[in-house]
């Protein structure tokens, strides 16, 4: 369960400001693309979870003969490769549509070949424009996280691009390179990942043209000026308050300056929050805000960094920009009275207020900065989550160890040849149980507890089923069972668990084996003819899942992130 916790501002009484808002192997600054998250494990199987894709660079198509040429990059793997095609021109029909089969496209070089790289196109022309439909298909192995067990992928995608036709017989070209296909993946697992939204606004018709005259509107403008001190009812202070809204984008920032307590009328810097919390998620930028008031002149200055792809998502931008106003506010003034006795002179509480929006005016044309191709909307890598983690090295963290036996037997009574093993008679064995990933800090263990024995058990060591704390929702694990023999402290575990953080509308249900030893010491208390025997609270181990198999999940299964 992701638990946000939301910064209160807090503010004087008089101001508000409204802010708008298989099998597995065993074993708030800007945020860039050059940023290392902590607990990201970069390389092949990293990229081919987040980003299973492929770069088209360079399409040309020859109206001449139908052949057409790209150069492809895999994403996931940097595995590269000139390849040609044979006559990929589509027929077309008396109704005006296009129809035929596609061409296969083979390396240009013999050592780019891949045997399992699928590569299709078809050309076809309609209303006097020339359109190519790309399918890829490709297989790979990735070995950067365990060299003898690689971990194999397959994925899939399509795409298609609009050429630009010159010259008689005309050759044409891609008007977007390199083109982004991205790619759902058919092994380890069946998902479909999950890009990011990208900062707000970037795509809205007119993100990047704002460069060359950006302007902002500042509503809800507030300042306080207060002089004096009475010991009581004031506080000399001084704060602006109000909002700024970007024209092009349509972005919303919240300001709130304290100013200085000597009531200086030196500049202040202070940075803006911006609507939504772009701060979460795997969004590689965030638009950024700063401000500069001058509490002498009134003059307000706002400094904003905001992303634009709506021209070209192969060509994204970052613009930064500014612009400045002097801040048209209507004040009124009242006395503070100095309180009884004090020697502070009495001072006055000056409110000024915006009667209407303000327009800001940029200064001057923002500067422009290019990024890499489809980069805004590129998941920012994140540490194994669930799926990976099931994958490459699935294990369990096991903790709040509790066995509860009648007083007077000990442990190796606790036997699987005993009437009195876990479960039998009055002996129960109940632990917490938590999927361990890079990401455990949004987690949180499962209370299990001894349930009834599994019924049509094939083992002389009975079997129970796990039953899960109050209010708890048990995904981790999903079902489960396991069995506890006491003269050895081995506990072994059957469980199913989901994970959802690649592809929240296919979620994938795993299963695995467990076997571990008790080891943790236990304090033990008697009391009303039961000895209750528990682990440290402190103490947790891991232990290794074995086995592990997978297949998709009922969709309406609600699985953690």
């Amino acid at each position: 369960m992701l638990i946000l916790r939301l910064a209160l501002l807090a503010a004087t009484a008089e101001a508000a400001v409204l802010l708008s808002p298989g099998v597995a192997t065993n074993a708030l600054s800007t945020r860039s693309v050059a940023q290392k998250q902590a607990g990201v494990v970069p390389g092949c199987t990293t990229n081919s979870f987040e980003i299973p894709s492929w770069y088209v660079h360079n399409f040309t198509f020859s109206k001449a003969d139908g052949t057409a040429a790209f150069h492809l990059l895999n994403r996931a793997t940097n595995y590269t490769a000139q390849l040609a095609c044979g006559n990929s021109t589509a027929s077309s029909s008396s109704n005006g549509t296009s129809s035929g089969l596609y061409t296969r496209c083979s390396a240009a070089d013999e050592s780019q070949d891949d045997p399992s790289l699928l590569a299709l196109v078809r050309v076809a022309a309609k209303n006097g424009t020339s359109t190519a439909r790309i399918l890829l298909s490709q297989s790979w192995r990735c070995n950067d996280r365990n060299l003898t067990q690689p971990l194999k992928f397959a994925a899939s995608g399509n795409s298609s691009v609009a050429l630009r036709c010159t010259g008689s017989p005309a050759r044409c070209a891609a008007v977007d390179s390199p083109l982004l296909i991205r790619g759902t993946l058919q092994s380890p697992v069946a998902v479909t990942p999950v890009y990011a939204e990208g900062p707000i606004g970037h795509a809205k018709a007119g993100c990047a043209a704002a460069a060359k005259a950006p302007s902002w509107t500042l509503a809800s403008v507030y300042y306080l000026n207060q002089t004096g001190d009475n010991g009581a009812t004031s506080i000399a202070s001084q704060t602006l308050m109000l909002q700024v809204v970007n024209h092009a984008i349509g972005y919303q920032a919240g300001c709130t300056g304290f100013l200085a307590d000597d009531l200086s009328t030196t500049p202040t810097a202070f940075a803006c929050s911006g609507q939504g919390y772009d701060f979460i998620g795997k969004d590689r930028y965030s638009i950024q805000t700063q401000a500069l008031f001058e509490p002498a002149t009134f003059r307000f200055t706002v400094n904003q960094t905001w992303y634009c792809d709506d021209e070209d998502p192969a060509k994204p931008v970052s613009i930064t920009a500014t612009g400045s106003v002097v801040l048209p506010l209507n004040c009124t003034s009242v006395p503070i009275d100095a309180a009884a006795g004090s020697t502070s002179p009495p001072g006055n509480k000056t409110t000024c207020v915006s009667t209407s929006d303000i327009v800001v005016p940029g200064q001057q044309p923002g500067t422009v900065t290019s990024l890499p191709p489809y980069s805004i909307e590129d998941p920012l890598p994140t540490p194994d989550g669930c799926t990976v983690s099931s994958l490459v090295a699935p294990a369990w963290i096991f903790s709040s160890f509790e066995l509860d036996r009648p007083a007077g037997t000990n442990d190796s009574s606790i036997s699987s040849n005993s009437s009195s093993s876990a479960g039998g008679g009055n002996a129960t064995v109940g632990f917490d149980l938590q999927f361990r990933t890079a990401t455990n800090d949004f987690t949180f263990p499962v209370s299990v507890y001894q349930g009834p024995p599994v019924s049509e058990q094939q083992t002389s060591q009975p079997w129970y089923t796990c039953t899960f704390g109050p209010d708890e929702v048990p995904l981790a694990p999903y079902t489960c069972s396991y069995t506890y023999d006491g003269a050895t402290k081995k506990l072994t575990l059957a469980a199913d668990w989901i994970c959802s953080d690649l592809d929240p509308e296919h979620p994938i249900l795993f299963s695995g084996t467990t076997t571990t030893t008790v080891t943790k010491p236990l304090s033990c208390s008697t009391s009303g003819g039961l000895t209750r025997c528990l682990t440290d609270e402190s103490a947790t181990w891991n232990a290794p899942i074995a086995n592990v198999t997978w297949r998709r999940a009922d969709k309406d299964v609600l699985a953690p992130s």
